[in-house]
């Protein structure tokens, strides 16, 4: 664990060394058993020419996610459980700075920013800041708290946590894994990174991906935020049962996910984080789980990061 200060806007940085290997059908190797234990249909490759991710059915803000690829994970969920915390802010080119890729490529799950939105919201952020490209997202409830809304989201600054893939954007070498059919009770993300990190588990290694995956057919569970309890603390379990709101939603879906095999212990990774929207309907949030294991199908492009960053993260207020 290396600590530094990079810059004034964020004195709190450590960052872990992420493990690597020569050849990613290592990766391959680890993930692929437990895929197949959980999709009657898997296909995992190596794939030097992916898709350009600025075309159809993505229309990313970037070609490729790749080149020095690091996860930053900024923030955390006492920002949103503690009211006095709920107006925590970050600039998008603070954290790119901090991530030690100042003109770079950002994409991944974090929440709105409630000041420009009017409210607590789901954020699908996706940043190009080399060409000042926003293909960002944002999901949030009506006045009524009841029905979602996704909408372009026009603002280079976001909420209280983030969960980020940062990188050049480069088109290269990724992991291509296509999935149909789910037999297992699994996850597609959660199958992939339990994977790595039961193997990693008695290890000093810790891996991390990033990357984008298609929901190509298929209905998943996911989530919306309503806005802040302003008048009380929320607990996990209150914010589990009472305060998150629950949707059943169709494909098509662009995914966007981070992930990480360890938490590594004090500095608190979040594990997997996936937020999602789509070019041809409304649906917007937080990717849980697909309730069609007959007709889903994930279509899936990651790579192995080099690094991952704890920026600023969060604490209970003294």
């Amino acid at each position: 664990i290396t600590k530094k200060k990079i810059f004034e806007a964020m004195e709190d940085i450590s960052f872990v060394d992420l493990y690597q290997p020569e050849d990613l059908n290592e990766i391959i190797s680890i993930i692929k058993q437990d895929l197949e234990s959980n999709f009657e249909n898997v296909d995992i490759c190596i794939n030097d020419n992916p898709p350009d991710f600025t075309e159809e059915p993505f229309l990313l803000s970037a070609k490729g996610i790749c080149g020095n690829c690091r996860l930053l994970d900024v923030g955390g969920a006492e920002n949103i459980n503690y009211p006095e915390l709920q107006n925590t802010e970050f600039q998008i080119e603070d954290i790119a700075k901090a991530g030690e890729i100042e003109n770079g490529y950002l994409l991944g799950a974090c929440a709105a920013n409630s000041t420009f939105v009017g409210k607590n919201a789901e954020l699908i952020p996706n940043y190009n800041l080399e060409t000042n490209q926003n293909a960002t997202h944002c999901t949030k409830l009506d006045e009524n708290e009841e029905n979602f809304i996704t909408f372009k989201y026009d603002c280079n600054k976001i909420g209280p946590l983030a969960n980020l893939l940062l990188s050049n954007g480069e088109k290269s070498t990724v992991i291509q894994i296509n999935c149909s059919k789910r037999i297992g009770d699994n996850n597609f993300i959660g199958t992939i990174r339990e994977a790595l990190t039961n193997h990693f588990k008695d290890t000093d290694k810790v891996v991390g991906m990033g990357g984008v995956f298609l929901i190509n057919k298929g209905t998943i569970k996911a989530h919306v935020m309503p806005d802040f309890e302003k008048d009380k603390v929320m607990t996990n379990d209150y914010c589990w049962n009472e305060w998150l709101r629950f949707y059943d939603m169709e494909g098509p879906l662009v995914c966007q996910s981070t992930l990480i095999s360890s938490s590594c212990d004090n500095l608190g990774f979040r594990l997997e984080h996936t937020h999602f929207f789509s070019n041809s309907n409304n649906n917007g949030g937080h990717y849980h789980y697909d309730i069609t294991p007959d007709d889903v199908e994930y279509q899936g492009y990651f790579v192995v990061c080099e690094k991952a960053y704890r920026i600023a993260p969060s604490s209970p207020p003294q």
